[in-house]
Formats: C-alpha cells, structure tokens, sequence
C-alpha cells in the first residue's frame, strides 16, 4: 500500500513540476515585467525541470528572443545575466 503511496505523490510531484515549468514558461512571454522578472529568477528551475535536451531545443531558442524583447529594460538585462 505505501508503494502506492509513494507512486501516487511522485506522479502529483511531477505533474506540479510541470504546470510550474509551463507558467514559468508562459511569464517569460508576457508583457508584464514583473512576471518575466520572476519568470528570469528562476531560469534555474525551469532548466532543471527541462533537462538538457528541452534546454537547448526549446529554452535557449527562447531566451534569445527574449533577449531581444527586454534589451531596453536594464533590470530585466541584468537579472537575465545574472
């Protein structure tokens, strides 16, 4: 019974994981600085989440894009770098 237990908390572990990394996600696109700034602080997370491959295939692409979309915002810049 505890196995169950167990299987069950890791499925709702990774499940929050994933709506975590897809609203991390969906903050690093928004218009509001403050979600992408909190979306930034955690580029971390969503990278560890993602794992390698996801990171180059899809996160990468994106802070590039990113890049070019906050250029005139030097906090944002700043904690991007960071």
């Amino acid at each position: 019974m505890q196995d169950n237990q167990i299987d069950a908390g890791s499925e709702v572990d990774e499940v929050d994981a994933i709506s975590t990394v897809a609203l991390l996600i969906d903050d690093l696109s928004s218009e509001d600085p403050n979600a992408k700034m909190h979306s930034i602080q955690r580029l971390g997370q969503i990278a560890s989440l993602l794992g390698p491959e996801r990171c180059v295939e899809e996160l990468v692409p994106m802070l590039t894009e990113l890049i070019d979309k906050i250029d005139s915002n030097p906090e944002l810049m700043m904690n991007l770098a960071e």
